[in-house]
């Protein structure tokens, strides 16, 4: 069972670093010749922009992306609901086996980063923060990716909670996907590409540091849902496939919605910073 857990710690950490760098590094137009699959996909971005303009494209973008976040973790939750006796009640029953009232303590502290009350605290420092340091780039944007993460996870969730309708742990009422680790992951993960895209002279260093940090926070919320025992095992799982998807969503929609800003300058965000 612990080689099942850092196993997959070492996969989120893993995707969380390599993926956070890749999307929130600066890119030099000149460099977006050299692969063939991202000449594809930001010409395909500049195409959509061009048609529809900056708003109705990043909409699209969202819709679009949401829409296939759901299709793809629909059949995963059916499946989740399958490995049930042969994953997630050994796994119950180990955490069951290894509860420590002093453990027990510090995992219920640790779990409130991903509970709702705290999450919409987050947001709204965050939002109200980044709207200050975005006033002369457009200071409607980050409140509006924020509350958007926020809409679409919550609401992401219930409908697949309702289709996949595959029960809940006997000790609580938890079911698939985590809520607590899907919010983690979608809402804490685009806030941190917020601030990286506003500051893009963050180096490579710090951005792998960061994205690990919230790599660990991640792979954190979800062993406290496993270990309070508010989900079986494959919840979470679908939590950090769920979360990480829509994360994905969010920052296509997000970077869309400024690509206009991003084609005015040689890096990220410098030509928002010419304009001061």
């Amino acid at each position: 069972m612990a080689g099942l857990l850092l196993m997959l710690a070492g996969g989120v950490l893993a995707v969380c670093a390599v993926g956070g760098l890749v999307l929130t590094h600066p890119v030099r137009p000149t460099t977006w010749r050299r692969g063939g699959a991202a000449r594809r996909l930001v010409a395909a971005r500049h195409e959509l922009v061009a048609a529809l303009g900056a708003s109705t494209a990043a909409v699209v973008v969202l819709l679009a992306g949401v829409a296939a976040t759901v299709i793809v973790c629909w059949p995963l939750g059916r499946l989740a609901g399958g490995l049930e006796r042969s994953v997630d009640l050994p796994v119950f029953r180990w955490g069951a086996r290894h509860h420590y009232h002093g453990w027990i303590r510090v995992n219920e502290l640790l779990t409130l980063m991903g509970n709702r009350p705290q999450v919409k605290a987050v947001c709204l420092v965050s939002a109200v923060v980044l709207a200050l340091l975005w006033r002369r780039r457009g200071w409607w944007v980050p409140p509006v990716v924020i509350a958007s993460a926020f809409g679409f996870e919550k609401y992401g969730q219930k409908l697949l909670a309702l289709v996949v309708h595959r029960g809940h742990p006997p000790t609580t009422r938890g079911t698939y996907p985590s809520g607590g680790v899907a919010r983690l992951v979608a809402i804490y993960g685009v806030i941190l590409f917020l601030v990286l895209f506003t500051y893009p002279g963050v180096g490579r260093r710090w951005r792998v540091a960061l994205w690990t940090m919230f790599g660990i926070a991640a792979f954190v919320e979800g062993y406290t849902r496993i270990y309070l025992l508010k989900h079986w095992f494959t919840d979470v799982v679908g939590g950090w496939v769920y979360g990480s998807l829509l994360l994905a969503t969010l920052i296509a929609a997000a970077s869309t919605l400024v690509e206009r800003n991003r084609e005015e300058g040689p890096t990220a965000g410098s030509a928002w910073r010419g304009r001061r």
